[in-house]
């Protein structure tokens, strides 16, 4: 295992960093020492440092691998290998674990990055293992959507016909011990979303008399843990918070929200009170993206399959949602620099930046990728914890080439050549720690 130590200090006097170095195990040790700062620090003279960033690729097949690429190195370290077709790929709450949906074959596998931050308030230890497969595995039918809220993970069954929806929930010390938290089971399957909050599960809840028949929820049910199981606290149903057509969910600091037909539905949690509200929209809102250092959500969605995907700024403190001028076709989506940035792929490879504050285009349009996406291709992004770095799948190129966010240019020497067309793609590594820029 490869270890390397790191010290956080505004003034580093030599004595201190004589002290430090004794306190961590001796001179072995990497430190990078850096000069006094007031907002953003400089590095003065680091010594190289490995960040412990990784990169998932999934190789599509009759059942797909996963090879694990060490970002520092630009070489692949590990591959494994799942049951069925990854149809979802997700971080955990410190990046260091990845969470595999394959819905066709009903199982969810979570791969160990084998990256760990150990703190020591002023200091921490950055481990390096072998990536690898663990050994907990979930299985139930249409494993869907996974989101995730402080340690919590939820992850959605949607289940089928005789076969009701249910969801487990994790953390990422019981994911590491084979365990999950808790569980729910619903009374009838959809296709549907939860959202942990402390010891509560709010999810979807679908009404199996609505004509013409749907698999979309059209309400929201908050439970609560207790023990390993959650009981119904409260059914949201009255007329005034009807969500038809609901798909897409996620969460802020204050505020978890769920889109409709007809706008959003709000949730503003109060200990243990859940106070609803809905702000109408007369486009579907049907994907929903949050930050927790951004207010508002950004809503996507569209009224019928032949309309453009409209995007909107959702802003649950003011009750408002204003759309976003955006005029390409939007392929992906990811907030970056700590949410200051919200950055959008189109489906000809070109990135785009957008300003949380003001929603307005950053800068002009990166094209990235060589080519706009062929038949049956589609172009992934994923984005670095403190989203300095976006990470773009080229299919048509076999290349998954590298943005640095800040200076807003393609990384050509950080490319990564492959001899496949990757599917998923999804940055692992820490949350806390690692590399000489962060500490």
């Amino acid at each position: 295992m490869q270890e390397i130590i790191f010290i956080k200090a505004q003034k580093m006097l030599p004595w201190l960093l004589a002290m430090a170095l004794s306190a961590c195990g001796g001179s072995d040790n990497k430190i990078i020492e850096k000069a006094p700062v007031a907002k953003d620090p400089v590095v003065t003279d680091p010594e190289p440092a490995a960040s412990g960033a990784r990169l998932l690729i999934t190789k599509p097949g009759a059942q797909d691998n996963v090879l694990v690429f060490d970002l520092d190195e630009n070489k692949k370290i590990a591959e494994v290998s799942v049951a069925g077709t990854i149809s979802g790929l997700y971080a955990s709450p410190s990046y260091r674990y990845a969470i595999a949906t394959q819905g066709t074959a009903g199982i969810v596998n979570f791969i160990d990055s084998g990256v760990e931050w150990e703190s020591h308030g002023d200091h921490g230890h950055l481990h390096l293992d072998e990536p690898g497969l663990l050994s907990l595995q979930l299985a139930g039918s249409k494993p869907g959507h996974v989101t995730k809220n402080g340690d919590q993970i939820a992850i959605f069954f949607d289940g089928q016909e005789g076969v009701p929806a249910a969801v487990r929930t994790l953390t990422e010390t019981s994911m590491a011990a084979g365990e999950i938290l808790a569980e729910y089971f619903d009374n009838i399957h959809q296709h549907g979303a939860a959202q942990a909050w402390d010891k509560y599960l709010i999810t979807t809840a679908r009404d199996g008399s609505i004509a013409p028949a749907t698999t979309l929820p059209s309400m929201v049910r908050v439970s609560e843990r207790e023990g390993s199981h959650f009981h119904e606290k409260t059914l949201v149903s009255a007329p005034e918070f009807a969500c038809p057509g609901l798909h897409g969910s996620a969460q802020n600091i204050g505020f978890i929200a769920f889109g409709c037909n007809d706008g959003v539905l709000l949730f503003k949690p109060d200990g243990e009170q859940f106070p609803a509200g809905k702000i109408a929209n007369t486009t579907r809102i049907s994907s929903l993206f949050s930050h927790p250092n951004v207010v508002s959500f950004v809503g996507a969605g569209r009224n019928s399959n032949s309309d453009p995907m409209a995007l909107f700024a959702v802003n649950p403190a003011i009750e408002t949602i204003a759309p976003i001028a955006y005029s390409r076709t939007p392929r992906a989506y990811a907030f970056a620099k700590e949410g200051e940035l919200f950055l959008i792929l189109d489906t000809e490879g070109g990135l785009t930046a957008l300003d949380t504050h003001t929603w307005a285009q950053v800068g002009a349009r990166l094209q990235v990728t060589a080519a706009a996406e062929g038949a049956g291709q589609v172009s992934r992004l994923t984005v670095s914890a403190e989203g300095d770095k976006a990470y773009v799948a080229d299919i048509g190129a076999q290349k998954i080439l590298v943005v640095d966010v800040s200076h807003w240019v393609i990384e050509k020497a950080a490319t990564i050549n492959l001899d496949f067309a990757p599917g998923m793609i999804l940055w692992l590594g820490s949350s806390v720690g690692g590399g000489a820029d962060k500490h």
